[in-house]
This record gives structure tokens, C-alpha cells and sequence, in this order.
């Protein structure tokens, strides 16, 4: 079987067509492979992407990028079974020039959302944040909501001060899709994805104590100040 597998595989290889999408300024770059049962899916890009959503079904992948910068996506999917294999060799160009200088001054943000006192919304020791969204709505989400998600200075924060995991080293922070299966998720993860939100993207702040239930804050007149994010974070996980 490995010689016909093997001419099976180069047919659909040589095959397969690279695509190039443009994504207006502003938005979120949406790609959808054609999957199967049975298929696994690969997928890296280069460079990093600015935001990546997490927690979405096989073959769909969603990420942000710099304003005027091209991405390769490259990648198969593969079907031993089947005997199938789709090569991915595409690009992404996201629209848009360098962004423009600092916001005039304009009215203050409003302060961030008061806490919920006891008890703590995931009840064990130590910080654990999780941001909960719908990704058919990243590209109508406020900016500022989206960076407070998936900003570098907030990951910095989160993984510096939110508690390690069983492997002793992953922070233990979560942005999951409203819809992702929790069935194999450890038992504090199901029940924080469990309690009532009232709006979407959600934030859920514990250290254990005490914490913080509410939409994720952020500053409507500078969607790239991440003050109101990091001083709720902080006011439950320290500086």
C-alpha cells in the first residue's frame, strides 16, 4: 500500500492552489479549510500573528495582524485513511497603514467595573483569568475589547502572575469560544464556563478569595490602552 499511498498523496499535493486573501483594515483575518472526518489539520504562520482566537472547530482558524503586512499560511490535511493530503500554502495581507500617533486627549474612559465580592467565581487558591467571546463576532467586537484580550502586555501580566497549571508551568488563564466543548476540560474550567453571562466578550477574574464578573473593560477613546484591563487585573493579582 505505501507506493500507492504515496502516488496518492503528490496527486493531491500537486493539486492543490494557493490563495491569497486580502483583509480590509481593521479586521480579523477568517480562513475556513474543507474538512472531513478523519482529517487532522496542520496550520503555522509566519510571522506570529498579532491575536489568535482559540477554542474553534477543525479547519477554521482566525488571527490578527499588522496593518500592510503579508502572512504565510502553511500547513496539509491529512487523511491516512483516506489516503488524502491537501497541502496549505496561502497568504494573508492585511490592509491599512502604520496606525497614526497618540489619541488627542478626549473625555476619561469610565472606570472599570466594580468587583463581585466573595464568593471567588472559580473557588481555588491562586489568580485564574478566563476571557470568554464568540468568534463569528472578533470583527464586531470594539477594538479596545479584543486587545485587552489578546495584547502582549496583558499575556505578559497573566503569565507572570496567574497560577501554573498541573504541568507546573502553563499559566492558568483560558479564552474559550462560547461554544467550545468542555466535556474533557478539567472540573474548575467547566463550572467557570458554566456560570451566567449577560453579554459577550465576558471577563472572569479569582484568585481564590475574590474576583471580578463582568463585560472585558477597555477604554472606548484609545482602543490601545490597556490601563483599564491590567489595573482590574491588578487589583486581584498584584503588580
Amino acid at each position: 500500500m505505501r507506493p500507492l499511498l504515496s502516488a496518492l498523496l503528490f496527486l493531491c499535493a500537486s493539486a492543490a492552489l494557493a490563495t491569497d486573501y486580502p483583509i480590509p483594515a481593521g479586521q480579523f483575518a477568517d480562513i475556513r479549510y474543507k474538512v472531513e472526518s478523519g482529517d487532522k489539520v496542520v496550520i503555522a504562520v509566519s510571522p506570529a500573528p498579532v491575536q489568535r482566537a482559540d477554542g474553534l472547530e477543525p479547519g477554521r482558524f482566525i488571527f490578527a495582524g499588522k496593518a500592510g503586512t503579508t502572512y504565510t499560511v502553511r500547513g496539509f490535511i491529512v487523511n491516512f485513511k483516506a489516503e488524502r493530503l491537501v497541502p496549505i500554502d496561502d497568504t494573508v495581507t492585511f490592509g491599512g497603514a502604520v496606525p497614526p500617533g497618540p489619541t488627542p486627549p478626549g473625555p476619561n474612559p469610565p472606570a472599570p467595573p466594580e468587583p463581585t465580592p466573595d464568593p471567588a467565581p472559580i473557588p481555588a487558591d491562586g489568580l485564574r483569568v478566563l476571557f470568554v467571546f464568540e468568534a463569528d463576532d472578533l470583527s464586531k467586537y470594539p477594538r479596545g475589547q479584543v486587545n485587552a484580550m489578546y495584547a502582549k502586555g496583558v499575556a505578559d501580566y497573566l503569565a507572570a502572575k496567574c497560577v501554573k497549571g498541573a504541568d507546573g508551568k502553563t499559566p492558568e488563564t483560558r479564552a474559550y469560544d462560547q461554544h467550545t466543548p468542555m466535556d474533557a476540560a478539567p472540573k474548575l474550567w467547566r463550572d467557570a464556563m458554566a456560570r451566567p453571562r449577560s453579554s459577550l466578550p465576558w471577563l472572569v477574574v479569582s484568585n481564590g478569595k475574590t474576583g471580578f464578573e463582568g463585560p472585558v473593560p477597555y477604554n472606548p477613546a484609545d482602543p490601545a490602552d490597556l490601563n483599564p484591563i491590567l489595573t482590574l487585573l491588578k487589583k486581584y493579582g498584584g503588580n
